[in-house]
């Protein structure tokens, strides 16, 4: 069967993928991150557990090839280097995390917007 027909599609995700900030366009919170650890835990009791249908990544080893190669002149943009240099790819997720990743994108959305009207303002 298809992953994303899953109901338990969105936990299975963020229990393989520990660093995922988002998925589908929504947040991953600490909050999130704690549930899905407690539904596998309490699920392991019931008559019919869910299982995890997904071949977990080590959560501390997890390094995303872009990142592997950043020594080897990889080529990033500002974003990209802004994004590296304020999240350590090891940081523990907390509540502070979530606000601070909420206020990145929300700063980079206003980055984006105020470019977009500056251009406009040109025509």
């Amino acid at each position: 069967p298809m992953l994303e027909k899953d109901p338990y599609y969105r936990r299975h995700v963020i229990d393989c993928l520990p660093n995922a900030w988002m998925i589908d366009g929504v947040l991953v919170t600490a909050a999130e991150r704690q549930q899905v650890t407690k539904f596998f835990k309490n699920s392991e009791i019931l008559e019919r557990p869910v299982r995890h249908k997904l071949k977990p990544i080590a959560k501390s080893k997890f390094v995303p090839t872009h990142i592997k190669s950043l020594n080897k002149q990889a080529v990033l943009g500002s974003n990209a280097k802004q994004l590296l240099s304020r999240f350590a790819l090891n940081e523990r997720h907390t509540l502070r995390t979530d606000y601070r990743r909420i206020a990145f994108i929300a700063e980079m959305y206003e980055n984006d917007v105020s470019l977009q009207r500056s251009y406009w303002s040109l025509m």
